[in-house]
């Protein structure tokens, strides 16, 4: 369900709308998902409103950046750091999913400030951080020939994703936008840079499958923000099939950009590149394409490469050893069991097994969000099966038929984690003695 208020949940009568919401999904187990933009003052009212749709809807705080030189150059004022911070314990005890929405080539943005924001976002406990191209609005102030010349601002033309067609005459019609690639405080290397540096993030930071892997960073006093900038400049030692998406990655970023809407018209006029778009083999979503490569086909290798990632961090901290060791398997093979194998069509019998020494899923359901992993210790190992619920096979298996079984068809169905909630896309721990979730 698709809610089109900029600011829901400020008012009074969101909390209406919510118990509504509410009685409809208890009658008719609908909407499993809501999507709206939540208000990025008045947070308590907001965190209130959300608490009574039980984790269908995000808490959004969409910042653009977080550095204040930016926030001046574009007339905007962002909920405070300190503010962000306070109510993320609140967040925590409500078990609310919460995600913050980042530009990238903003004006006075650089390199360095981009990445202190997606810092800040992290520490704050983000679940998800997405991060969009700035886009030239034409009636914007930032459109203006004149803002254009005082930023140093250089953009280039890409096609909106899958937004294209043919009339009925043979005249093709194609939806474009203009997008800052470069300006007097960021190069177009770092551009590119950085786009790949939010790719490595938004597969890592994905809410569900790596949560026992962010609570652990957090015990090893290690940050997210840490490990993903380790991975993005250890990319060089991943699988062979993790390096080439990343290069692929890198390739569309740069292969998406044209210097004018003319110059796409010409290109697509003709027939083969045409039917590229139609393919999609063209036009598409750079980010959700090849996240939804990763998920598909690689998921078990991007696992294997943060915990590879993570030993050298923790080595290097002089922290691997002894019971952190243990505890460092247990994560990550709770990790490989919930990530494993989840849209494929054999994923129902391909159902992973290893042994724990600690009990993660009491030691993630911790109401007070105090307790070490250390004492939730088993007095035996336990085996648990990683499989996916009956329920979660429809849900995925109904999305997953209204289109194509290529990979466009697949990063249709994952856009924005809004068709397929992430908690349907992950597989669920069961103990094998007597076949009952942990």
């Amino acid at each position: 369900l698709s809610i089109q208020d900029l600011n829901f949940g400020m008012y009074r009568g969101d909390l209406e709308i919510c118990d509504a919401i509410l009685k409809i999904q208890k009658k008719y187990n609908y909407p499993h998902i809501v999507g709206a933009a939540t208000g990025k003052n008045a947070k308590e009212r907001i965190i209130d409103a959300i608490k009574k749709l039980q984790g269908s809807l995000k808490l959004t705080m969409a910042v653009q950046s977080m550095h204040s030189p930016v926030l001046d150059n574009i007339r905007r004022s962002n909920i405070r750091e300190k503010h962000m911070m306070e109510l993320a314990p609140t967040i925590r005890e409500s078990g609310l999913q919460t995600k913050s929405e980042v530009i990238l080539g903003l004006p006075g943005e650089t390199y360095d400030s981009h990445l202190k924001t997606l810092e800040t976002l992290l520490k704050a406990g983000m679940d998800e951080i997405l991060v969009f191209t700035c886009m030239m609005l034409p009636g914007s102030e930032m459109y203006l020939q004149t803002e254009r010349e005082k930023w140093g601002l250089k953009t280039k033309h890409r096609v909106l994703p899958r937004d294209f067609c043919e009339l009925n005459d043979g005249t093709i019609v194609i939806e474009t936008e203009e997008c800052v690639v470069a300006s007097n405080s960021l190069t177009f290397d770092e551009y590119v840079d950085l786009r790949l540096f939010n790719f490595v993030l938004s597969v890592t930071n994905s809410d569900t499958v790596y949560s026992p892997l962010k609570k652990f960073l957090k015990e090893q006093n290690i940050g997210m923000f840490d490990l993903v900038n380790k991975l993005f400049q250890s990319l060089g030692s991943a699988s062979d099939s993790v390096q080439e998406v990343c290069k692929d990655y890198r390739r569309a970023t740069v292969d998406e950009l044209w210097d004018s809407p003319e110059d796409i018209f010409s290109h697509y006029k003709q027939d083969a590149e045409y039917q590229k778009l139609l393919n999609g083999e063209a036009g598409i979503n750079v980010l959700y394409h090849h996240q939804a490569i990763v998920i598909s086909n690689y998921m078990s290798e991007w696992t294997e490469f943060i915990f590879v990632v993570l030993e050298k961090l923790l080595t290097e901290k002089k922290r691997f050893d002894g019971d952190v060791s243990i505890q460092f398997e247990d994560v990550a093979n709770y990790s490989r069991g919930i990530s494993f194998n989840p849209l494929s069509k054999n994923r129902m019998s391909t159902n992973p097994k290893y042994e724990f020494f600690y009990d993660i899923e009491k030691w993630l359901n911790d109401s007070t969000n105090t307790l070490l992993l250390a004492q939730f210790r088993s007095p035996s190992k336990v085996e648990i099966e990683f499989r996916f619920t009956n329920e979660q096979h429809d849900v995925i298996q109904d999305q997953l038929e209204r289109y194509d079984d290529s990979i466009i068809g697949t990063s249709t169905a994952l856009l924005s984690r809004t068709v397929i909630p992430s908690h349907y896309l992950w597989r669920k721990p069961f103990v094998m003695e007597n076949k009952e979730r942990v």
